[in-house]
């Protein structure tokens, strides 16, 4: 039993490490692995299927979630699902799950529940805090006042300790939306010359 079961784990890694490849050698489009598989792949496999779950996510964020509607969606939030269960205290993976529902226009609030699972498990992360904020700023889970309270913060932390980072925030105030854009000039207020900054790229806009 426990030999048939090494050999069952050791074959399906061994299929899906070959169906990878041949997907990235015949064609640039995703691979159409059953949810279910992927599930079950990243239990076993888990730096494998947080690869392909980060690669779904990042193509609904280039195509603003238009290939996002079936099969690679499925894969992508059963990978998430899957790792999350392994390690609930992954704020990337919270933060992944919260862009994949907003790719799918979820509702605002199931968007913003994700995103403050996301602070809870690493409020102080500067890896994160920019597209937490690109998030929340271009839907309208910033509706969720609690959400709110932890998204000023982290504009106020870029700007204190990180102004590195203070270009990404403007280019989400370039797509975001009107409550994002008010929202950005509203926690920045303590900083004149960067609201000065969010007024002109909006003019060369």
């Amino acid at each position: 039993m426990a030999i048939g079961l090494v050999v069952g784990v050791s074959s399906l890694i061994a299929l899906a490490t070959g169906l990878a490849a041949t997907g990235s050698e015949q064609s640039n489009e995703p691979s159409s692995l059953p949810a279910a598989f992927v599930s079950s792949l990243a239990l076993i496999k888990p730096s494998y299927a947080r690869e392909q779950a980060f690669a779904a996510v990042s193509r609904s964020r280039l195509q603003s979630g238009l290939r996002q509607s079936g099969t690679e969606a499925e894969q992508a939030q059963a990978a998430i699902s899957a790792l999350l269960a392994l390690s609930p205290t992954d704020a990337t993976l919270w933060m992944m799950q919260a862009e994949l529902a907003a790719s799918r226009q979820a509702n605002d609030q199931r968007v913003a529940e994700l995103l403050k699972m996301s602070y809870l498990t690493a409020p102080s992360d500067f890896n994160l805090m920019p597209s937490r904020l690109d998030i929340a700023m271009t839907t309208r889970a910033l509706s969720d006042p609690v959400l709110e309270v932890l998204a000023e913060g982290d504009v106020r932390a870029i700007l204190r300790k990180r102004m590195d980072l203070s270009d990404k925030l403007i280019e989400s105030y370039g797509r975001a939306s009107e409550p994002g854009t008010a929202f950005l000039v509203r926690a920045a207020a303590s900083d004149p010359q960067f609201v000065a900054r969010l007024a002109a790229s909006r003019r060369s806009n």
